[in-house]
């Protein structure tokens, strides 16, 4: 089996791209031609609630009033993993939910 080197993608990217690379995931693995334009929609959407909350911060606001959340009932699901799902649902794994917040901060910077 063949290794491939990401480094130099990774070394590139920034938090933009880090959101869009996982949208773009998603559209590929489940042929989602959306996913990209959904999923920023859902991201902007989210950065505007945030912006106009008048109580708490970024956390409060995606966790509290936006209500994403770790699925506990089935962490290893698959749309866990897929940024625009996660956005949908308000479901997913740690490592996607950091994606929203990472790219949600960066939207409002």
């Amino acid at each position: 089996m063949d290794t491939v080197d990401y480094s130099p993608l990774l070394a590139s990217m920034d938090g933009d791209s880090i959101a869009l690379a996982l949208l773009e995931l998603s559209a590929v693995l489940m042929g989602r031609d959306d996913a990209v334009a959904v999923g920023r929609m859902n991201l902007d959407e989210l950065a505007g609630r945030v912006h106009e909350s008048t109580s708490g911060g970024l956390i409060d606001a995606l966790f509290g009033q936006d209500g994403l959340q770790g699925d506990v009932v089935d962490y290893h699901a698959e749309e866990n993993s897929l940024l625009d799902r996660v956005l949908e649902r308000r479901l997913g794994m740690p490592i996607t939910l950091s994606a929203a917040v990472i790219e949600v901060g960066r939207l409002l910077s």
